[in-house]
């Protein structure tokens, strides 16, 4: 019986959604922090809202970009490399989660590195959506 009721309960409150949403990691303290300092080349690791859908660049190679917004209302542009990773299908006031490098930038900060890491030499970054994970 005592199983059966803790089992309701996890059941009732929906345990392992709580307990993702508890254990994930945010790191919009370090992103505000480095960004009033400008401080650049730091892995971090955040969630928001895509609030702007940018064309594509190919400067520099093929990238896919987006403004995003933090809940504390900062925003900061997301390069996702495009020649390592998939395009991740994006729409206006999508919530995703964002891995990668950290580059400060005066209209925000910027983040790159959201993809794998070809010669395994550093941690990888990535991009949540949906239930996807874009690496």
């Amino acid at each position: 019986m005592t199983i059966a009721l803790l089992a309701g309960i996890a059941w009732w409150i929906d345990l392992p959604s709580l307990a993702g949403k508890i254990l994930a990691k945010n790191d919009i303290d370090r992103v505000m922090t480095a960004w009033h300092s400008k401080t650049s080349n730091i892995m971090v690791e955040v969630e928001g809202r895509v609030m702007v859908e940018l064309p594509d660049q190919e400067d520099y190679g093929h990238v896919q970009q987006f403004i995003l917004e933090l809940e504390t209302g900062h925003r900061l542009m997301v390069s996702h490399d495009l020649e390592i990773s998939q395009r991740v299908p994006l729409t206006r006031y999508s919530s995703v989660r964002v891995k990668g490098e950290y580059d400060w930038n005066e209209t925000g900060g910027l983040i790159h590195w959201t993809h794998r890491d070809l010669d395994n030499a550093r941690d990888g970054g990535w991009i949540d959506y949906n239930g996807v994970r874009y690496r």
